[in-house]
Parts: C-alpha cells; sequence; structure tokens
C-alpha cells in the first residue's frame, strides 16, 4: 500500500547518547504534534521515556542539513492525569518552534485524531489497513534519521489487553493490530487509511487556511508493544516467538493529555511569548544537554533567537 510520503517526516527517534562508544542508544519513536502554527511538541509511548537511562531523553530530528540532537529533562515529560503506567503515552511539555528550530519534519493536528464520530462516519473497524513509520535501529540513519514504515490490519477493536509493565502483569486498553512489531516502534503513531491511492490520484494533504497540512488518514494511537509465545526447546531452554499482534493504544489518551491545564499553559506561555514570545525555545533549553557540534550549533541559533526583538512567526 502506498502512503503519503510526508507521513515519513512524522517521526523522530528517542533515546541516550553513550559518550564513551559515541553512538545512540536507541529506545524508540515519537511523533509531532501541532500545538499552533508555529510550535509543536512529541509525544510517545510512557515506557520508552522510562527506560532511558538517567535523567534525561534524548532526541534526534532532521534539518535540512541533516539531524541534530536535544536532550530533555525526564521531569518535562507530562503523562495521562490518572498517572497508571498502564496508559503507556507520554507527551513533551514544551512548546518546540518548527521554524527557529529549523526542523525539516511534518506534524498531526487534531483534526488528524480518530475520535468516535469519525470512527461511526467512517466505520473503522476490524479488517481496515493500517501503518505506522517508526524506528529500525539497525538501519537507523547517520546524517538523517531514516524511519521504515510497516503495514497491517486491525485485527480487534480497542479493549483491556493483557500486558507486561514495569516487570509486572497488568491490562491495557488497546488496539490488537495484525503487525510484526519489534523493539524501537514503540511510540510510532499509528495511521488507518480507508482506501489505497496513488500519488496521481490524491496528490497532497489537504491544506488549512493556517497552513498547516492535514492528512486524510486518520491518527488511530501509537504502538506500546508486541505479544510473544514463550515455549522451551530441548538443549536450548526457554525460546520467545513474537506472534506477529501488536498492541496500539488509543489515541484519545493523547488528546487528554494534550486539553489538559498542564499542557494548555505551556502552549499559552509560548503564545504569549517571554523576551522573545518564546517560552517553549526557552525551556528547550533549560532540558538541554550540549553533547556534540551539531546540537552545540542548535543551541547558538536558539540563543540568538532569544536575543532578537519579538517577532511574528509565520505558518508552517
Amino acid at each position: 500500500m502506498r502512503i503519503y510520503d510526508e507521513m515519513i517526516d512524522t517521526v523522530c527517534f528517542l533515546g541516550s547518547y553513550d559518550p564513551r562508544i559515541g553512538k545512540p542508544i536507541y529506545k524508540g519513536t515519537g511523533f509531532f504534534v501541532w500545538l499552533s502554527d508555529k510550535h509543536v511538541t512529541v509525544v510517545t509511548a510512557r515506557h520508552v521515556i522510562d527506560e532511558v537511562p538517567g535523567d534525561e531523553v534524548s532526541i534526534w530530528w532532521n534539518q535540512k542539513s541533516g539531524n541534530i540532537r536535544n536532550s530533555f529533562s525526564k521531569s518535562l515529560w507530562l503523562n495521562h492525569p490518572i498517572k497508571d503506567t498502564a496508559v503507556d503515552v507520554a507527551v513533551l511539555g514544551v512548546a518546540l518552534n518548527h521554524e527557529e528550530l529549523e526542523m525539516d519534519h511534518k506534524g498531526f493536528v487534531s483534526e488528524n485524531f480518530l475520535n468516535e464520530k469519525q470512527e461511526i462516519e467512517r466505520e473503522i473497524g476490524a479488517g481496515d489497513v493500517v501503518y505506522f513509520p517508526g524506528l529500525f535501529v539497525a538501519q537507523a540513519g547517520k546524517e538523517r534519521n531514516h524511519p521504515i514504515v510497516r503495514e497491517g490490519i486491525i485485527a480487534a477493536m480497542p479493549q483491556p489487553i493483557s500486558t507486561i509493565v514495569d516487570g509486572e502483569e497488568t491490562e491495557v486498553e488497546a488496539y490488537l493490530v495484525e503487525v510484526r512489531s519489534f523493539g524501537g516502534l514503540s511510540g510510532s503513531p499509528v495511521v488507518v487509511t480507508s482506501t489505497p491511492f496513488r500519488r496521481s490520484q490524491h496528490p497532497a494533504p489537504e491544506e488549512f487556511a493556517d497552513g498547516i497540512k492535514v492528512f486524510q488518514d486518520a491518527l488511530i494511537g501509537l504502538v506500546h508493544g508486541h505479544d510473544f509465545m514463550e515455549y522451551i526447546v530441548p538443549a536450548q531452554g526457554m525460546q520467545r516467538f513474537n506472534l506477529g499482534l501488536c498492541k496500539v493504544v488509543p489515541i484519545r489518551y493523547v488528546s487528554e493529555i494534550l486539553n489538559g491545564d498542564e499542557m494548555k499553559k505551556v502552549v499559552s506561555d509560548a503564545n504569549a511569548g517571554a523576551i522573545t514570545g518564546d517560552q517553549g525555545i526557552r525551556a528547550s533549553l533549560d532540558g538541554a544537554s550540549i553533547e556534540d557540534d551539531s546540537l552545540t550549533k542548535t543551541a547558538d541559533l536558539v540563543i540568538e533567537v532569544l536575543e532578537q526583538p519579538k517577532k511574528k512567526g509565520k505558518p508552517q
């Protein structure tokens, strides 16, 4: 199935950087969501944040010149209001200025999020085709992030499903999707499409008046994990077999964080401004660790922006 090329540009990679070996230690995928016509934030699975060692989480995103890395304090990540680890969703509580940070990415808007009304109108159900872009650790890319795309079908609509969180068995509300997922894809945005298309038939996403592109395919959730079957092989011991069923957390949990008081304040502060009219950039500086030349260049850019007079950003 052919997908929007732009959809691949909605994701970034998360993990940590090990200076001893000079390499990233990737843990999962994040995706961008527009907060305004200037600002985006990052959404991922909560367990991705929890599994990154230390007090910071690094995010690799692309610029035109290549990928760069910013590290944000774990304290900046917002969890779901019910504070249950079974709600495997986390949102970066920072408004990132897409233009000033020279981000070469697309993002989702709330109109992309599948809601109950759209689900009924579009008759979304078992058998519908879904896909998701995300991280394949073995081929993550060097100069630029290079996500891959996985495709499958909805095997079951959201229901309580048994899973393991923090080493303990619990239940999550999730879709079951028939696709083989693996480590690195956690946090990937899962999108449902009603009909296949070709670029000649459906040339581009619609564009709202504010300039933000809106995909026709609907975002149903994000990747939580996958199921294994365990069995014993003589002389080899316990073995695990990937069943090819992926668990997907419904997108409404992300909406509930984005519409919460904490995130509303982040957006309000960014829109109101401080010094430059961009509190989000200041927040990202406060949480960042300067660990390589590419990030130092970005930090210098941000500092320059902070010293400039307040100016109105143009739509992306």
